[in-house]
């Protein structure tokens, strides 16, 4: 009798099956020019477009103008449930964090695992005051799990990049295997049959924050002089033609955001961004 073990694990063939297809086109530049063509991707929700040059140096280049890495989204996920937890009149990760070592402190404990214990409590309590499936469950199990990995990986940044890339890895590979991206694609379809509305309109909000956030911080990571750093004024300035470069091409195509409306903006994005510098040093 054979071993279980030389039994097949999955019946068929394995291939996951979509109806989504990958939608790639090329158009060409004119010629003469440095440009080459440009390369238009979509499948389902997803959107990619990029820019080929007849130096390869320059394709290298363009690469590095504006990335958009699993660390970028974490940085986006950590402020979109900060901020929604506030919003909901909830403690965020800065005020769990401070309350967690105000215990440590008074009853002589270690900081971090009494952070990591009263982040767990915190979410939680979460879960048993909203619900399981709730935004602010989400939000809350996102930070507390965030914070301990952060904490075990010991400020290692490669390790960090590594752990996003892997969950961003996990996060898609999750989507196609479960028929979730197909799914969203459909949702997706039928939102902007009725549309948008409100809901989409606030989400597509929430992708302009973390687009201007994103630029800020590759600003703030190379301006050496602080008071320029710290000037809503003058990093809306820095800013704008890298925020307007990203809102006008897929797979967002949002109008161009005004000087005046940007700068309005950057109060919040400055504050979030030394919170998170602080927070993570």
């Amino acid at each position: 009798m054979a071993d279980d073990h030389d039994e097949p694990d999955e019946i068929g063939s394995g291939e996951i099956e979509s109806s989504l297809k990958n939608l790639i086109k090329e158009i060409p530049a004119p010629p003469g020019g440095a440009l080459l063509k440009t390369v238009l991707e979509r499948r389902g929700i997803r959107g990619a477009i990029r820019r080929v040059y007849n130096d390869p140096l320059e394709n290298y280049a363009q690469q590095h103008i504006f990335p958009n890495t699993p660390t970028d989204t974490y940085w986006e996920l950590f402020r979109a449930a900060n901020r929604h937890l506030r919003a909901k009149g909830h403690m965020d990760f800065f005020q769990v964090a401070e309350t967690a070592a105000e215990i440590a402190e008074a009853e002589g404990k270690d900081t971090q695992e009494t952070t990591s214990r009263h982040f767990a409590l915190w979410a939680d309590k979460m879960k048993a005051t909203t619900g399981s499936f709730s935004i602010e469950t989400a939000a809350a199990r996102f930070i507390e799990s965030a914070d301990r990995l952060m904490m075990i990986l010991n400020e290692n940044q490669e390790m960090q990049a590594a752990a996003h890339a892997y969950a961003e890895a996990w996060h898609w590979f999750h989507m196609e295997l479960y028929g979730e991206h197909e799914l969203a694609a459909k949702g997706n379809e039928a939102l902007h049959s009725l549309e948008a509305g409100r809901q989409a309109r606030k989400d597509q909000g929430a992708l302009k924050f973390g687009i201007i956030a994103r630029a800020y911080a590759d600003f703030a990571s190379g301006e050496p002089n602080e008071a320029k750093r710290n000037s809503a004024k003058h990093a809306a300035s820095a800013i704008i033609d890298t925020v307007n470069k990203a809102f006008v091409e897929p797979p967002y195509e949002f109008k161009e955001i005004a000087l005046g409306t940007l700068t309005n903006k950057m109060p919040e994005i400055i504050r979030d961004y030394l919170a998170q510098k602080g927070a993570h040093k």
